[in-house]
């Protein structure tokens, strides 16, 4: 699935399971440039069978790997600002943050 900015670039690029589950997402600002990828990495739920499960989304945990990007003019390039996992949406565990040239700036347990 890929949405589009009214200048023609696109906005973002999703690719979806069969059950209509984000499996990756690709974000992007207006010059084109990418701002965001994340990736599910894992699909989990306490359903004890397949109607529970379609019936209560509520129980499934999705888990992502998330990449933030930002871009310099004065460097003239985007680089790995921040990376880490989201359990539904929520940061988990250890997400790191860089400086421009690619070194650890900070890391933080969530």
């Amino acid at each position: 699935m890929i949405h589009y900015y009214k200048n023609g670039q696109i906005a973002s690029e999703s690719y979806l399971g069969k059950y209509g589950n984000t499996l990756s997402w690709n974000g992007f600002d207006r010059n084109g440039n990418k701002t965001i990828e994340s990736v599910t990495t894992e699909i989990d739920s306490d359903a004890k069978n397949l109607n529970e499960f379609f019936d209560s989304p509520a129980e499934t945990k999705f888990k992502r790997y998330n990449r933030l990007y930002k871009c310099s003019g004065k460097l003239g390039s985007c680089y790995l600002y921040k990376e880490g996992k989201r359990v539904n949406g929520k940061k988990n565990g250890i997400w790191t943050t860089y400086y421009a040239n690619g070194e650890i700036k900070k890391e933080k347990e969530y």
